[in-house]
């Protein structure tokens, strides 16, 4: 064929009655391919098993392995022994080099229907869609040796078209499959499925060519690859690697920091910073030596492990599998023995590689049943746990999406939507696109008059910062998390040298007004906000921001004291139910249903406004907030604390333990900052005022309530059309004034009423903007319909 290389194999055996030869396997690789690869068939001693290997020219250790089948029908002539077919090409699949890109395809005359070919609750695989129910023998042998070679069906699954694959007069079926590793699925996409008539009626159009009779009856497979291979060395010299040590913090030692040394050292590094000007210069410079005093302890008194990534040369860690035991590493250690020594063999080599298919065999035998028996005893686990709600969720997590986060791809879609896997081009994507997420709300540039010019004293948010608040705070802290970019975990900490000495650090930034830089800086690490979203877009994914662990006990040492305060003033509206202790989702939702049960049950109607900020958090105007603080009364030195912790924000993204480079975020309040939810808090807490001040709203009792807040989940409340819209008017004129945006795809209104009321047919606008009236809305998890069917 023109503008392809055929590479295929022929049936050995010809029929004594053929005309001629037929039958085989082949290929037909496109030029400008074959240019890039080095092709090469590998293994085709076997009719109908032909394997190829792809190697890249410019980089001989990517490669990849494609496999051609063609597996007789069952009662055919050309009948073959399915299960002695499967197992050649498992010892085939055995062979391949570990990490090497490998797929099947071909006609395997295997009708599978809709039997698993995975183990379900121990595979995570997404469902296939199936066009054909109908099985034959061929197919449930199909489905086990899939399960033996951990691999999975790409029919019906990443699928654009999904259809027959075989069509003829005598019926249709599924015959033709494309076989891919489990992990591997995310590399194969846009799966089609294409009938030879409809290809033909596409090229030479309907009814041109009367091409009856020579039209195969097998469709077209078609679907996209893409390929995870080493940067070449050049690419690679300016990619730095990422060296990251994990520490034992389990088995602490009781004389952790108590050492005369570690104590003498931290005390003279304190003392240094008080005797200077404390300037920031200084308070960097001792915290800096105040994280290699803690490192050093650290290094000399726990057990740690050390990981070197660079996320491109680097191969993958393997997790240790939760079904995984003991007889399974002996077999393991077995497999790779017996792998080493026929590879190393100058002879008996056939001998030796049947010696070592035959344990692997036998090891892959025992992990298909060390998973189905993993998998029984969670079902009994969780039936276990109907009557412990947390633990039930925290292990359906550990079973579920938590267990099988896929690793992001070291590439990246660009505005032209081509791929790139330039390393410093793929960084740069990542911190381009973060930086302009949360650098998305209005900036405010600060000048003198902006600085407060009365002094506010408190005795009792000035006061000294003393160990017990410390102590508090770390009791409350969750062990076990990811430590920020000083690297020390929060277990370190929990003892008297460390209480002290981070007391004393407190007290001096929040004296002070400044906090070490290496405060500002926080780590993001994405995680993908969808299965099915594209993996190479940096938005598909959401960040969670790693801060340092001193950091967020300071933080948590201001947000006790800012609570108290506030509480004591009685500042934040009743209305306000977010992150507020003793308060939670459930007293807005039986408020809210209430009114609406007890309104439609008097044939009244209510209407309802549910307003969705577009990244409330992220677009919050700092110079706003700070006014705000001052305002009701926040003392200048907590104003100032406050204040330094958003000095100069600074965040980088972490991508296959590589680091982007740093970038400002100059907007917005922090994410994952614990300080955040109440500084919302007090940031929204005047709207409340504002609506309330219409007078309008459903009248309960004594009151009015026009307004419901869950952080920044708000419901507007009404009697009718003409109050709800005012309420609307001044939301709006609140949003202007504080530079915040309402999300109008996610903002709606539903008219709750009884069946035989019409809905309002008013047209509802926030500022010039129509807000759309729907029959149903998913508020707090709750599901709402306008007739109030729960």
């Amino acid at each position: 064929m023109h503008g392809y290389q055929w590479f295929g194999h022929n049936r050995n055996n010809i029929h004594k009655r053929a005309k001629c030869g037929s039958g085989g396997v082949g290929v037909l690789v496109r030029n400008d391919f074959a240019d890039q690869f080095s092709i090469e068939i590998v293994e085709s001693s076997k009719d109908g098993i032909m394997w190829i290997r792809f190697t890249e020219k410019n980089c001989v250790q990517n490669c990849f392995y494609v496999c051609v089948v063609y597996l007789p029908p069952e009662n055919s002539t050309r009948a073959v022994n399915a299960q002695e077919f499967f197992d050649n090409i498992i010892g085939d699949i055995y062979t391949i080099p570990n990490e090497n890109m490998f797929y099947l395809c071909g006609d395997w005359n295997s009708r599978c229907g809709d039997m698993l070919d995975y183990i379900p609750g121990v595979d995570s695989l997404p469902e296939r869609n199936v066009v054909d129910f109908k099985c034959n023998t061929y197919g449930s042998i199909f489905c086990d040796f899939l399960s033996d070679i951990s691999c999975c069906i790409l029919n019906g699954r990443n699928t654009i078209q999904n259809d027959f694959t075989y069509v003829s007069t005598r019926g249709s079926s599924v015959v033709d499959y494309c076989i891919v590793p489990y992990e591997k699925l995310q590399n194969f996409e846009k799966f089609s499925v294409s009938r030879a008539s409809t290809l033909v009626d596409t090229v030479n159009g309907i009814g041109k060519y009367d091409l009856k009779g020579i039209v195969p009856d097998h469709s077209m497979l078609s679907w996209e690859m893409s390929l995870d291979f080493l940067v070449t060395e050049i690419t690679r010299e300016n990619t730095k690697q990422s060296v990251k040590t994990r520490y034992d913090t389990q088995n602490i030692p009781q004389d952790f920091l108590l050492n005369s040394e570690a104590i003498c050292d931290l005390n003279k590094l304190i003392l240094d910073l008080e005797n200077s000007n404390k300037s920031q210069v200084d308070l960097d410079q001792m915290y800096c030596e105040f994280v290699k005093v803690v490192k050093s302890e650290m290094s000399s008194k726990l057990s740690c492990k050390t990981y070197i990534t660079d996320g491109f040369n680097n191969k993958r860690r393997r997790c240790k599998k939760p079904w995984w035991n003991e007889e399974l590493t002996v077999l393991w250690n077995c497999v790779c023995s017996a792998e080493k020594i026929w590879i190393k063999a100058t002879c008996n080599k056939s001998t030796l590689r049947h010696n070592y298919v035959q344990k692997r065999k036998h090891f892959d035998k025992a992990c298909q049943r060390a998973k189905r028996q993993y998998w029984y005893s969670m079902q009994d686990e969780l039936k276990n746990l109907e009557d412990n709600p947390k633990e039930f969720w925290r292990k359906i997590g550990k079973i579920g999406v938590g267990n099988n986060r896929q690793s992001i791809p070291m590439e990246v879609k660009m505005e032209d939507n081509s791929i790139c896997t330039d390393p410093k081009i793929v960084l740069d994507k990542w911190k381009c696109d973060f930086s302009n997420m949360l650098n998305s709300g209005n900036l405010y540039e600060t000048t003198e008059k902006d600085v407060n010019s009365c002094i506010i004293t408190d005795d009792i948010l000035d006061s000294e910062i003393t160990n017990e608040e410390v102590v508090k705070i770390l009791k409350l802290s969750k062990a076990g998390k990811s430590p920020g970019c000083d690297e020390i975990p929060m277990e370190m900490y929990k003892n008297q040298t460390a209480i002290n000495a981070l007391t004393q650090v407190f007290n001096i930034c929040y004296n002070t007004g400044m906090i070490p830089e290496l405060w500002s800086r926080g780590i993001i690490t994405p995680i993908p906000k969808s299965s099915t979203s594209d993996p190479r877009d940096p938005m598909s994914y959401r960040g969670i921001t790693l801060a340092p662990t001193s950091y967020k006990l300071y933080c948590g040492v201001l947000n006790s004291r800012l609570t108290v305060k506030l509480d004591d003033l009685n500042f934040i509206h009743d209305e306000q139910n977010g992150f507020r202790s003793n308060r939670n989702t459930i007293d807005h939702l039986s408020t809210i249903t209430t009114i609406i049960e007890t309104r439609k049950m008097c044939k009244m109607s209510t209407f309802a406004a549910f307003i969705d900020f577009k990244k409330a958090y992220d677009t919050v105007n700092r110079f706003l907030l700070f006014c705000k603080l001052e305002s009701i009364g926040i003392s200048s030195k907590m104003l100032n604390a406050l204040k330094s912790l958003y000095h100069k924000v600074q965040s980088c993204v972490k991508v296959n333990g590589n680091l982007t480079q740093w970038f400002d975020v100059q907007c917005g309040l922090k994410q994952g900052c614990v300080l955040s939810p109440i500084l919302f808090n007090i940031f929204i807490n005047n709207l409340v005022n504002e609506v309330k001040s219409l007078n309008v709203g459903i009248p309960i009792e004594e009151e009015k309530i026009c307004i419901l807040l869950y952080a920044d989940d708000i419901v507007l409340l009404a009697e009718n059309e003409s109050d709800l819209q005012m309420l609307l008017n001044v939301l709006h004129m609140w949003c202007h004034t504080n530079d915040i945006s309402v999300n109008l795809s996610k903002s709606k209104i539903i008219h709750f009423r009884p069946p035989s009321f019409p809905r309002s047919i008013y047209t509802f606008m926030l500022g010039n903007d129509n807000i759309e009236i729907v029959i149903q809305y998913t508020y707090l998890g709750l599901h709402l319909t306008e007739f109030f069917k729960l």
